[in-house]
Parts: C-alpha cells; sequence; structure tokens
C-alpha cells in the first residue's frame, strides 16, 4: 500500500509544527533535563506526538481527530479542538487553564504566534504517514547493535530522528550516524528522509545508492530519500527497511 499523498499540506503543516513547538515548551518546563536535550523531544504515538508524562501529565498532539489532549495525573482528561483556535497563543491560553494547579507554567517558552490553519483530513494522512515511517525506521534501528537514542520528534523542525553511535558513548561530538524523516525544510518542500554522518567519510559520496536515495551535497552533506519516490514503491514500508539498512551498512564500514 502507498503512503499518503500529503497534497497541498502546507498551512496544515505549519499549523501542526507550531502546535508541536508548544508542547516542547510544556514539555521542557514540566520534565528534568536529559542527556542530548532528550526532555526537548517529542514521542511518536498512533494517534500523534505525545510529550510523555510530566509533572503536570501528557499533552498530546492528535493528528487523527486534530485535537490537543492533556491528560492529568491520576485524574481528568480534557480534549482541545483544534478548529475552535484562531492561532497558538489562544490554544495555549486556553490548555494552560486547565492543566492542574499546582504546576508552575511560567516557565514555559511559547512559540511565536502562528496562525492555525489546519485541514483535519490532512492531518489525519500525515498521522498516517508519520506513523508508518516511525514503524519502518523502528523495526530498522531494531536490528542495529550498539549505542543508540530513541527514534523521537524534535519540533524545532519538526524532525523524526536518532542517532546511532560507533562507540559506546553517547556523545553527538563522537563518531556517529543520523537517520531522520522531515516534513520540510529550506530547500526541501517536499517531505523526504535523511542520512548524515559524523565526521562524514572520506571518499563516500562517490559510492552508489539504492533507489530512490541520492547523494545531497549542498549547505549540508548526505543523502536523501524523496518521500513522493518511495511513496510511489510497492511496500514502501519494507523498501525503506531495506534501504536504511544498506545505507547503514555502507557508512558504518566507513566512520
Amino acid at each position: 500500500m502507498s503512503l499518503p499523498a500529503l497534497a497541498g499540506w502546507e498551512a496544515t503543516r505549519d499549523s501542526l509544527h507550531a502546535i508541536s513547538q508548544l508542547l516542547t515548551g510544556l514539555r521542557k518546563a514540566l520534565t528534568p533535563p536529559q542527556p542530548l536535550a532528550q526532555h526537548l523531544a517529542l514521542y511518536v504515538t498512533a494517534a500523534g506526538l505525545s510529550t510523555g508524562e510530566t509533572a503536570a501529565g501528557e499533552f498530546t498532539l492528535n493528528f487523527a481527530n486534530s485535537t490537543v489532549e492533556y491528560r492529568e495525573l491520576g485524574g481528568k482528561t480534557v480534549w482541545l479542538p483544534l478548529a475552535k483556535y484562531a492561532d497558538t497563543n489562544a490554544l495555549a491560553q486556553e490548555l494552560f487553564g486547565e492543566v492542574a494547579t499546582g504546576n508552575d507554567l511560567s516557565k514555559v517558552k511559547l512559540p511565536e504566534n502562528t496562525p492555525l490553519n489546519i485541514t483535519p483530513a490532512l492531518s489525519a494522512e500525515y498521522g498516517v504517514a508519520l506513523y508508518r515511517i516511525y514503524t519502518a525506521v523502528s523495526r530498522f534501528r531494531a536490528r542495529l547493535i550498539g549505542m543508540m537514542t530513541p527514534a523521537v520528534v524534535w519540533s524545532h523542525h519538526f524532525d523524526l530522528s536518532f542517532l546511532w553511535f560507533k562507540g559506546n558513548e553517547l556523545d553527538d561530538y563522537k563518531p556517529h550516524i543520523n537517520f531522520g524523516f522531515s516534513p520540510a525544510s529550506e530547500g526541501f518542500p517536499r517531505p523526504y528522509l535523511y542520512v548524515t554522518a559524523y565526521p562524514l567519510p572520506e571518499g563516500i559520496m562517490e559510492q552508489a545508492l539504492p533507489d530512490p536515495a541520492t547523494w545531497y551535497n549542498g549547505d549540508w552533506k548526505g543523502i536523501v530519500i524523496d518521500y513522493d519516490a518511495l511513496a510511489n514503491l510497492n511496500n514502501p514500508d519494507d523498501k525503506l527497511e531495506v534501504i536504511l539498512m544498506t545505507i547503514y551498512r555502507l557508512y558504518a564500514g566507513k566512520l
């Protein structure tokens, strides 16, 4: 089955991105610092993105039904329909009013106020696409041996990623490979997967890659897998696992 088309979803994408940054602000304020800034990450679920459990409870951006959900620790659950809010400030104001008393939200850094323009069907499409990519990446990740970070979403660029380390230290200044999926970025208006390595092995970009992966030699250097090309393959989820393993073996042997 092909992956969702994600056609004409830019306004929805940007709105979801802004809301994810609001959730990251909550998680940062309500969660102790963790190595490699993992306290800033969001977890992928079948519904969407979650802060996981914080001091105030769990916050979820539900792509499937276009809501933000707040589950108080041992208490109520609140659903806020995103169609109700004109912008992220309006959403934040009501959400903060629902948070259990006794939680200090003064340190929550709000994202730049962003108009919310979400098409529910496109939000649900992205939820399916992200969860399928996440599941394929997680199956691939489970076959690797060594030190790794979790596969999580970083709201700064709205990308899913994890790091594999060549050695036995979780240190992003040590040799590692970064596997990720981005819904868009500067120079890439459409979704894509990426693989980068630190340090970049000498001569690596002369090596052949499995279709539809290509080398990118611009403001960063690495591998790009075009989402649209992947989406139309037979069994794209399984193909992605195979492609990522081929790329891993190419990089890991030269780090």
